[in-house]
Formats: C-alpha cells, sequence, structure tokens
C-alpha cells in the first residue's frame, strides 16, 4: 500500500532551527490539521531560565524557565491546536 492508498496519510512539518525561532515539529493530517506537537522540551527550558532575569517566588528560588517554557507551549497549543503532543 502506498502513501496515496492509505485511508489516512500524514505531512511532517519541522520548523527550521534558527536562532531566536521556535524548535518543534508538527504532524500534520489529511486534512491539514495538526495531528502530533512534539516540542523540544530542554531547548525551551535553557532559553527561558537565561532569558527572564530576576523572576523568583515569595522563597527566592527561580522560576523564570518554568514561566518562560509554560507560555512558549501554551502559545504553540493556542496557535498549532494540535490533537496529541509531547514534550521531548
Amino acid at each position: 500500500m502506498t502513501a496515496s492508498e492509505s485511508s489516512v496519510s500524514v505531512r511532517l512539518s519541522a520548523l527550521q532551527i534558527q536562532p531566536g525561532r521556535l524548535r518543534y515539529v508538527a504532524c500534520f493530517g489529511y486534512d491539514n490539521r495538526v495531528r502530533l506537537l512534539l516540542i523540544d522540551g530542554h531547548y525551551y527550558v535553557y532559553r527561558s531560565f537565561f532569558a527572564i532575569q530576576n523572576l523568583s517566588n515569595s522563597r527566592g528560588e527561580p522560576t523564570n524557565a518554568i514561566f518562560g517554557f509554560t507560555k512558549t507551549v501554551r502559545r504553540m497549543l493556542k496557535d498549532l491546536r494540535p490533537e496529541l503532543g509531547a514534550v521531548v
């Protein structure tokens, strides 16, 4: 069976990795909806830790990495609306 004969065809789209750009892989279904979203979690946590300065909770623990990571993932979910997702 070829891909064209399959009842479900998929298309992979990887955003080119450039400094300051989003890093993820999206798998699109036959209807051009995002079925699966894979996110490079280590990249976003590391980037957020150093990009957001002086953000901490009431005990003085740094929260910049989790804040930036969560904000980025929420934006991706809102914009792409995938059916499934994973952080790797």
